[in-house]
């Protein structure tokens, strides 16, 4: 989910469509806004942004979606509308719910790590573990990664892979102060084995669950960005100083 975001260009937006329609996907608060038949009003994005979050940026996000709104045609938004808000999948005998959000809301923050740091709300997370049946919940929607062990009543342990963002940085770098790379979650019977890769990883009933480094031509990435969002629009003053500096 939120696969489209930045890509206000209507042949840009296009293609992206075009090829997470190819797999499995999901919609996200975005998607799931950009769905509507009207223009998007004031109403904005969806993004249920917590309490932490400046107003600025809640504005900025409106209007993001606005512009996203106008390069989506019928046929996008219709495509948008069919996708699922969460889907299970068994990963040998893992399963395992993916989510945009958490557990309970498509827009839910329960997963940020700055939530998953309260002892209460841990407890929150505990009962959606044994009330689902779930192993583990990849996630995604927060911009910023988790991944977080959550003890069982009666044993064991579930784990959240929130890998924050793909496309742009989602946590810092262990040798360097800050890391250009976004991250998304792996699951397999057999680990990556690619140290340069793997930001962090879990065995977890015999599987292996990974946040594996994203990486792409910033350079490249940066000017496709600078021509549709340059100095002084929404979308630059939000997030280029975390796309060029990781910060």
């Amino acid at each position: 989910g939120d696969f489209h975001w930045f890509d206000a260009d209507p042949a840009t937006f296009d293609r992206i469509q075009r090829e997470v329609l190819r797999h499995v996907a999901l919609r996200g608060n975005v998607e799931t806004e950009l769905a509507q038949n009207k223009p998007i009003s004031d109403a904005g994005c969806g993004c249920a942004y917590p309490d932490w979050v400046d107003d600025g940026v809640v504005d900025r996000s409106n209007r993001i979606l606005q512009r996203l709104w106008a390069a989506a045609t019928p046929t996008h938004r219709a495509e948008l509308a069919a996708l699922p808000m969460w889907q299970t999948a068994s990963v040998g005998d893992m399963r395992i719910g993916i989510v945009h959000g958490d557990a309970q809301s498509l827009a839910g923050w329960s997963f940020a790590q700055e939530h998953l740091a309260d002892a209460a709300h841990r407890e929150q997370v505990r009962e959606w573990f044994e009330q689902t049946g779930m192993d583990a919940f990849a996630s995604s929607h927060t911009c910023t990664a988790a991944f977080h062990h959550q003890p069982l009543t009666h044993g064991g342990t579930g784990l959240i892979s929130n890998n924050g963002a793909a496309g742009m940085p989602s946590a810092p770098s262990q040798q360097q102060t800050s890391c250009l790379d976004g991250l998304f979650t792996r699951i397999a019977a057999t680990p990556l084995n690619n140290p340069d890769l793997v930001f962090q990883s879990t065995q977890l009933n015999g599987m292996w669950i990974e946040q594996v480094r994203v990486q792409y031509d910033q350079t490249a990435w940066q000017q496709h960005f600078l021509r549709e969002w340059p100095e002084g629009t929404a979308a630059h003053t939000s997030y280029f100083k975390r796309i060029s500096q990781g910060v």
